[in-house]
């Protein structure tokens, strides 16, 4: 049951007292749009109850600034949150677009630092040797939005959103990650 001004209401109280949700709480869609952030899409969630968090859509759904009652509970790097588009992939190449945050994904393929592998499970003959940067390719993927929003479960609202990310090359690796918040 929802909590508004230190009193437990029903959805239909709730509803009478505000015009529309987004009032006091949801999930809203923007999209960043100055420096290397500069068309970073973003998924504002708004708690109603003073936690709120970016979900970055083009960072592999990675959590990004987090607060509770505008307190910081994530680091954040000088960086930002840069777009996809700025990603160095080879040696420490990530750290150039390391935002920080709360969540960041790692991985996938590989995690740590560089490193050189066989490539033959690929059965490529021309493409003996992967060469790998620092944590993967992942955190630097947009994903794919396949919902967002609110719904109701009985007098609890739920705020969700959910994606696929894919890293996929022809004759390389072909993984897909599903999230859901």
């Amino acid at each position: 049951m929802p909590t508004l001004w230190g009193e437990e209401v029903s959805r239909r109280e709730l509803m009478r007292r505000i015009g529309d949700l987004e009032q006091v709480a949801g999930v809203r869609l923007v999209t960043l749009s100055d420096g290397t952030e500069r068309g970073v899409r973003v998924l504002e969630f708004r708690t109603g109850t003073g936690f709120a968090f970016d979900v970055l859509v083009d960072r592999a759904f990675d959590i990004g600034r987090c607060e509770l009652r505008g307190r910081a509970l994530g680091w954040q790097s000088g960086v930002g949150f840069a777009a996809p588009w700025y990603a160095e992939q080879g040696g420490l190449g990530w750290l150039r677009t390391w935002g920080g945050g709360l969540l960041t994904t790692c991985g996938l393929e590989h995690a740590l630092f560089m490193a050189e592998d066989t490539a033959a499970h690929y059965h490529y003959p021309p493409k003996q040797t992967e060469s790998f940067g620092l944590h993967g390719r992942v955190s630097n993927l947009p994903a794919r939005l396949t919902g967002y929003g609110h719904r109701w479960d009985g007098d609890a609202c739920v705020l969700y959103a959910e994606v696929e990310v894919r890293q996929a090359a022809v004759f390389g690796e072909h993984l897909v990650l599903r999230r859901r918040i």
